[in-house]
C-alpha cells in the first residue's frame, strides 16, 4: 500500500513534456513580500509614529500642567524628576508619585475665543448641555 502511494507521488511530481515551466522562487516570494510591506505600513509605522509623539509629549511636560494618567486620574504636575512625576490631585494638596510613562495626555486649557457659539437655532441639544450651555427655553 505504501509502495503504491509513493509511486503515485513520484508520478505526480514528473513534469509534463509540453507543459508549463516550473514556477520561479519570485512567484512564491512575491505574495509574502506584499504581505510584509502591508504589515509594515499598517502596523509598524503607526506604532513608531505614536511612540515618537508620546516621547515628544513627555519632553514638553512642565510644572503646573494639567494631565490625565492612564488610570484616569486628573492632576497637576507638582514636580518632575528623571522618570517620576509628582501630581497634585486635589485642592487639599494631596500628592501622588507616578512614572512619566503613565501620563496619557496633557490637558491644555481651552481658548475662550476658539469655542463655537451655542446652538444658533436655540434648541437645547444634548451636546450643548454636556458642554455646559444651559438648554434653550421654548
Amino acid at each position: 500500500m505504501l509502495y503504491a502511494i509513493a509511486l503515485l507521488a513520484q508520478q505526480g511530481a514528473e513534469k509534463p513534456a509540453g507543459g508549463q515551466p516550473e514556477p520561479s522562487l519570485l512567484s512564491f516570494m512575491g505574495p509574502l513580500l506584499l504581505i510584509f510591506v502591508a504589515f509594515y505600513f499598517m502596523i509598524i509605522m503607526p506604532q513608531k509614529r505614536e511612540r515618537r509623539q508620546r516621547e515628544e509629549m513627555h519632553t514638553r511636560l512642565k510644572k503646573n500642567d494639567r494631565v490625565l494618567t492612564n488610570a484616569g486620574v486628573f492632576g497637576y504636575v507638582a514636580n518632575i524628576k528623571d522618570n517620576e512625576i509628582t501630581l497634585r490631585i486635589d485642592d487639599n494638596n494631596a500628592r501622588m508619585t507616578i512614572l512619566k510613562s503613565s501620563i496619557a495626555q496633557i490637558l491644555t486649557p481651552e481658548d475662550p475665543s476658539a469655542k463655537e457659539p451655542a446652538d444658533k437655532a436655540g434648541t437645547g441639544t444634548a451636546e450643548n448641555v454636556k458642554a455646559g450651555a444651559p438648554p434653550a427655553k421654548k
